[in-house]
């Protein structure tokens, strides 16, 4: 499904753009680490476990007002990757948004899901913000070209810090790798740079509207507060790759998690076994 976005670098104006106003709450859905990867022995498999987590979301009611891929759509980054990936997820009945994780490639990701225009071709990274719900969501990148960890240069943090200047809405920030010390040993941090991770934090915490934050990269579950902003991971789609212990109703089957937003009280977070 197309989905309409507004890169961040460089600034473009999105024609044809229509704010909806929810009349509900708002509703995201979060999936994570599919590592579709059709030549694999696991390849099947990962594809059977996103298709499930895509009829899950389709079967909800109310429907989430949008979906957040929060990176490594691929294993490898081949075409057969991306286009698998792009098969399963244009089955979605909501709109998805796509973080570029890294196991991802953000010339394929462009090049492979054209009719998404908020990847844009001029912009050196994969930052846009998504303006027509009830709260503003920003899409951060922060891959490393050829590293598994992360990094956030000066000029994705001047991209954000400009985003935030120039709204005061509530915002949430989706994006692959957390910026915080994960309780796994040989995984603690995952950004080449500590002073990368000081300095988007500082610029999410500086500025009061930043609400929440989204991540992938995980491949389990982890929350943490940085400053005043809660801060979430989830288990990877790929069930194969997934860390920790579950529950035996969610020991082999894919998770998704549903962030419902409330003025009131902000967001809270459900993760379900589809």
């Amino acid at each position: 499904m197309p989905s309409t976005g507004k890169p961040l670098l460089p600034p473009v104006i999105v024609k044809g753009l229509k704010k909806l106003l929810s009349t509900h709450f708002m509703l995201i859905a979060q999936i994570s680490d599919t590592h579709i990867s059709p030549s694999a022995k696991e390849g099947p498999s990962r594809r059977r476990w996103l298709e499930r987590c895509i009829s899950a979301i389709n079967d909800l009611d109310p429907q989430p007002d949008t979906v957040i891929h929060t990176g490594d759509l691929t294993h490898k980054a081949g075409d057969d990757e991306f286009a698998e990936g792009l098969d399963i997820i244009s089955k979605l009945k909501a709109p998805i948004f796509l973080a570029p994780g890294n196991r991802d490639e953000r010339n394929k990701l462009r090049e492979l899901f054209p009719d998404r225009d908020y990847l844009d071709p001029k912009s050196p990274y994969v930052q846009y913000a998504v303006e027509h719900h009830d709260v503003r969501l920003i899409a951060l990148d922060t891959i490393t070209a050829g590293d598994k960890k992360g990094e956030f240069c000066n000029a994705r943090v001047a991209s954000l810090r400009s985003a935030l200047d120039g709204d005061k809405r509530p915002t949430a920030i989706f994006m692959h790798h957390p910026p915080f010390d994960l309780p796994v040993p040989g995984l603690e941090f995952q950004y080449n740079s500590r002073a990368d991770a000081d300095r988007m934090i500082g610029v999410l915490n500086g500025h009061g509207n930043v609400i929440r934050v989204f991540c992938g990269h995980a491949h389990r579950q982890f929350f943490e507060m940085l400053g005043d902003i809660p801060v979430s991971t989830l288990p990877s789609i790929a069930v194969d790759l997934r860390f920790g212990e579950y529950p035996a109703e969610q020991a082999n089957a894919p998770l998704f998690q549903l962030h419902r937003y409330a003025p009131e009280n902000g967001f809270t977070t459900e993760t379900l076994a589809a």
